[in-house]
C-alpha cells in the first residue's frame, strides 16, 4: 500500500507542475521510472528557474514600499498572472490578500492557477468571503481542473460555509480528468 501511495504522490507532483491532466503513459510507469522522471523534471525546472526566485523575492521586498492602490493598478497593466503568482509566493499572505482585494476576480483566478494548489487555497482563505466565492466561480468556470484542485484544498470550514455546489458549472465533468472528477465526487460526499 505504501508503494501505491508513493506512486500517487509522484503522479500528483508531476500533475501539479503541469496543471494539466496526466497522460495515460505516465500513469502506466512503474514507480522507479516515475521517480527518475520526476527527479529529471525537477532538475530541469531548477535549472530554468535559476536566479528567478531571487528576482521575485526582491520584487516582493520592493512592494512593501509601494502604496496598495498603485500596486493594484500596476499589476493589472504590467504584471502577467504567472509572474504575479510567483511574486505572491514571496509575500506574506496578509500583504498578498490586501493587494488582491482591489483586483478583478478574473486576474486573481488566472494568477491562482500558477500557484501550488495548497498555497492557492491558503491565499483564497485570506480573502474576504465574497471575493473568495467570486474567484472560485471564475476558477471553476474557466479553469475547472485547477478550480476543483484548489476547492479540495480549502479548509473544510470555509468550504462548508459557502454554497460551493452552486459554483460548479453544469457540464464540468466534460472538462475534468478522471482524477479530478473523483475528487469532485468526494467533495459532494
Amino acid at each position: 500500500m505504501a508503494k501505491k501511495n508513493n506512486k500517487q504522490a509522484l503522479l500528483a507532483q508531476l500533475e501539479a507542475l503541469s496543471h494539466a491532466p496526466r497522460p495515460e503513459a505516465i500513469e502506466a510507469m512503474d514507480e522507479e521510472t516515475l521517480q527518475a522522471v520526476t527527479a529529471y523534471v525537477d532538475a530541469v525546472l531548477t535549472h530554468e528557474r535559476a536566479g528567478m526566485d531571487g528576482l521575485f523575492q526582491s520584487m516582493s521586498q520592493t512592494m512593501k514600499y509601494i502604496p496598495r492602490f498603485l500596486l493594484q493598478s500596476l499589476a493589472q497593466k504590467f504584471i502577467e498572472p504567472p509572474i504575479a503568482a510567483r511574486i505572491t509566493t514571496h509575500l506574506k499572505l496578509k500583504q498578498a490578500a490586501g493587494i488582491a482585494s482591489g483586483l478583478p476576480p478574473e486576474y486573481v483566478a488566472e494568477s491562482a492557477v500558477y500557484l501550488e494548489y495548497d498555497f492557492a487555497a491558503h491565499f483564497l482563505a485570506a480573502l474576504p468571503a465574497k471575493q473568495r466565492v467570486a474567484i472560485l466561480a471564475v476558477l471553476l468556470a474557466d479553469y475547472p481542473e485547477e478550480g476543483v484542485a484548489i476547492l479540495a484544498e480549502l479548509d473544510h470550514s470555509l468550504r462548508d460555509g459557502m454554497d460551493w455546489p452552486a459554483l460548479i458549472p453544469d457540464n464540468i465533468e466534460h472538462y475534468l480528468s478522471k482524477r479530478r472528477l473523483g475528487i469532485l465526487q468526494k467533495l459532494y460526499g
